[in-house]
């Protein structure tokens, strides 16, 4: 896990800020982005592995590396679901059920 630094909050911040200003068609594109089928694929390998305790050191690294992935992927399109259903006056269960979409899942 990243330490918080003065720096992660400024560029996390920053972030926030580009997001809010994003038009419609971006954060709609944003929001529909999905982890590529190689990537789902070898998540799950991975993960029935740890299941079974069989994970090596190295294997241990990429699982953790692509959970980060995954969730900075959920967290970039929640930001988005955010600030779309607020322009439009709904909550986020109402924008993700208006465009049908639901969290990404790597399996």
């Amino acid at each position: 896990m990243e330490p918080i630094t003065l720096d992660r909050i400024k560029e996390e911040m920053a972030v926030r800020w580009v997001v809010e200003t994003m038009d419609v068609t971006e954060l709609i594109r944003r929001i529909h982005i999905e982890l590529q089928d190689d990537f789902k694929a070898r998540y799950r390998v991975l993960h029935q592995r740890l299941e079974d305790e069989e994970l090596t050191e190295k294997e241990r690294r990429e699982f953790i590396r692509m959970t980060t992935q995954g969730e900075r992927l959920n967290v970039a399109r929640l930001e988005a679901l955010s600030v779309l259903g607020k322009r439009r006056g709904l909550c986020l269960d109402e924008i993700m059920k208006q465009l049908s979409v639901g969290p990404v899942q790597a399996v």
